[in-house]
């Protein structure tokens, strides 16, 4: 029962049932790293994870310092940032 003192706990969909999505999307940074855009609960928060990952020498990558977690709810915020960003590229490379 819940504390009449307390306001009731916000109902929280789960994406992932309504769409699946896959763990996690690598992007190669350079032949010896890749950026893996990882979409996971932390601690019970939605989260949104990108780092680097870098390869151990056998094969399999192993997660490094760099990288910045956030709340998923900033995707779309993220969008239209990259989306700006992205339109200004071609004018830096120039």
């Amino acid at each position: 029962m819940a504390s009449p003192n307390l306001p009731p706990a916000p109902l929280q969909a789960s994406i992932t049932a309504v769409l699946p999505m896959p763990e996690y999307v690598d992007i190669p940074k350079n032949s010896r790293e890749i950026l893996r855009v990882q979409r996971e609960n932390y601690m019970g928060h939605d989260m949104l994870n990108l780092r680097v990952w870098y390869g151990d020498g056998t094969g399999e990558y192993r997660p490094g310092k760099q990288g910045v977690a956030v709340k998923a709810a900033l995707i779309p915020e993220l969008n239209e940032a990259l989306g700006t960003v992205s339109q200004t590229v071609g004018e830096v490379a120039d």
